[in-house]
């Protein structure tokens, strides 16, 4: 779904305490809770709805609640977890050393130590979308997206695309 698209619900408690709130300080500007409620009073949105990204949120949320919270968990966690093994001792690569505590099941963080950008081009070539690292990492990291909207079979395919690339980052520059 892109982004910005949600539904929000305030209640009236909430809407008081936030109207305290901005009558001391300033929260922003248009989209603060106070203002919102002004259209609701009129039965009205602050923008123009994307009627599609709503009825497609709708489909979403169907497929997702006939799956079921506990599959859609379970399976996130499945395949976070055959992706950090992947990545565990493989040469090339390192973890960041958080512990596994600490480790994010739906954003994998990967240090690529031939950089990430060549990696991240040979991965585009065979149709799958890596992103880079944020900041000072953007050069040396990849990050594996591991949504509920991502299969088990991409994961596997993702993986098996990177293990056949080899271990180096001069592998992936050929």
């Amino acid at each position: 779904m892109p982004a910005g698209l949600s539904v929000l619900l305030v209640s009236s408690r909430a809407l008081k305490k936030a109207q305290a709130v901005e009558a001391k300080i300033s929260v922003g500007t248009f989209h603060r809770f106070s203002e919102m409620a002004k259209f609701v009073t009129k039965n009205q949105t602050p923008e123009t709805p994307n009627v599609l990204n709503i009825y497609l949120l709708g489909k979403v949320v169907a497929s997702m609640l006939k799956t079921g919270i506990d599959t859609i968990r379970r399976d996130t966690l499945e395949k976070s977890r055959r992706i950090y093994s992947f990545f565990e001792n493989r040469k090339g690569f390192v973890l960041p050393n958080l512990g596994s505590k600490y480790r994010s099941v739906t954003t994998i963080m990967v240090n690529v130590l031939g950089g990430s950008a060549p990696l991240i081009k040979e991965l585009k070539k065979k149709g799958f979308t890596v992103s880079s690292g944020y900041k000072e990492n953007k050069e040396k990291q990849i990050r594996i997206a591991n949504f509920p909207a991502v299969s088990k079979k991409t994961i596997q395919r993702v993986i098996r695309e990177i293990r056949e690339m080899g271990d180096s980052g001069e592998e992936y520059k050929k």
